[in-house]
């Protein structure tokens, strides 16, 4: 019998690259190949933090009221009050920011959280018009892709290429086209990830405020995606001060910080999204999970957990980031064989291949066969128009995105045999 289901089925029918990232996840955890894991987004396990987190979890479960509070009944639809008041006194104090617990929404993670932004902010209007949501950087977050209910409600702004030597590079955003975007009239909201998932650049401060600028100038949001960034996961290896303001959504999560398990987003927002958001919620699913935020209200509240994932997170991640850019650049060639994006955060290497003969779609296939899981880059574009795709310097078929939040061998002998593929591929060129 041949299943009839809604147009809701449609946005994730085929084969949605976020699906293909969590199923490869999934079979390198559970299969019996030995795969080298270079493609997922799961944390490193890093040990200070995870007892931390291990300690938080046998004190809930030691005392019996403890326990009955955090899973014995439900929190409000915008999630546990206390938490929400601590994390906005937390930040205020940080970062001068003026918040409330008004201002603070918890989700079932960040990824459920930018299914409701993106379709808050896109789609058809009360005035008739349709909307869309412009990436003002590309690439961008595989996970976007598909989060539209509406067709055509993603528009991606392609990056500008800044060669930085020595075989590296940045992406920078593309000033005169994001405008003319917002001329249109049919842009809902401006979206970007800082860090960058998946080239772990960082937008400068500076940059920063020239898109806060134009979402206010022409009267829409900026949502910004920082869910490996300060003040935790504090994945953040330059300079960049987390951005916020009152025409800004900023979202967070503690997945990056090592609990990717418990499911917890955290949207700051101003106070009238932040209320439709908790309707939102209320209807779809009564109320965010509570464990998680008792998990860290704690540290969260004196603010030992931010200094906790700055101490140790950037240095954990660190190390594998030198290790994964040494073996790319010991075993090809700078520049001319490969290419990285400056790493400025998060725990991923953009990497382009410009004189490999395949695409990354084709290689992403031999890696596996060799034992060795990554992304094709060609998933990181949600909203790209096909004229941009087109374009000769479009690089989504010659770039692959790699984590490097493995242990140090496995990240050296995956990178080894990817760079063993590409030498053998070029050779034929």
């Amino acid at each position: 019998m041949q299943r009839r289901f809604s147009r809701f089925a449609d946005t994730v029918l085929g084969e949605p690259g976020i699906f293909r990232l969590m199923d490869d996840l999934d079979a390198a955890l559970t299969g019996s190949q030995k795969l080298h894991m270079l493609g997922g987004g799961n944390p490193g396990n890093v040990g200070p933090v995870s007892e931390y987190f291990r300690r938080a979890f046998l004190r809930i479960g030691e005392s019996a009221d403890h326990f009955a509070r955090v899973a014995g009944r439900y929190d409000g639809p915008a999630g546990n009050t206390q938490f929400r008041k601590a994390f906005a006194a937390s930040l205020s104090a940080m970062y001068g920011w003026s918040l409330t617990e008004s201002n603070v929404v918890l989700t079932q993670g960040s990824q459920n959280a930018f299914f409701l932004l993106l379709n808050l902010f896109s789609g058809p209007f009360p005035d008739g018009r349709g909307r869309k949501i412009l990436f003002a950087l590309s690439p961008e977050y595989i996970g976007y892709e598909n989060s539209g209910l509406h067709e055509n409600s993603l528009l991606a702004v392609p990056s500008k290429k800044i060669p930085l030597g020595d075989g590296f590079f940045r992406y920078t955003i593309d000033i005169e086209r994001i405008t003319q975007a917002l001329q249109t009239g049919n842009i809902g909201a401006i979206c970007i990830s800082r860090p960058s998932n998946p080239t772990g650049g960082m937008l400068e401060d500076d940059e920063m405020k020239i898109l806060s600028s134009l979402a206010r100038q022409f009267d829409v949001p900026l949502i910004v995606d920082g869910a490996y960034g300060d003040p935790m996961p504090g994945v953040v290896y330059g300079n960049g001060r987390p951005y916020y303001d009152d025409n800004t959504i900023f979202v967070l999560s503690l997945s990056k910080t090592g609990l990717p398990g418990i499911r917890t987003g955290i949207i700051l927002a101003p106070a009238d999204v932040c209320s439709v958001l908790e309707r939102i919620q209320a209807v779809q699913h009564l109320a965010p999970g509570g464990l998680g935020p008792a998990l860290v209200q704690e540290g969260i509240a004196d603010g030992s957990f931010f200094k906790l994932c700055k101490e140790h997170l950037p240095a954990f991640y660190r190390e594998r980031q030198r290790l994964a850019i040494d073996t790319l650049f010991n075993e090809l060639e700078p520049d001319r064989d490969v290419q990285i994006h400056r790493p400025d955060g998060a725990f991923f290497l953009w990497a382009v291949f410009p004189r490999l003969t395949i695409s990354t779609s084709e290689l992403y296939l031999d890696l596996k066969k060799a034992g060795v899981l990554v992304v094709p880059g060609s998933y990181y574009y949600p909203g790209l128009p096909d004229d941009d795709r087109q374009s000769p310097e479009w690089e989504g078929q010659r770039s692959i995105r790699i984590s490097y939040s493995q242990d140090l061998s496995t990240i050296q002998e995956g990178l080894s045999i990817l760079c063993q593929v590409v030498r053998e591929k070029n050779s034929r060129a």
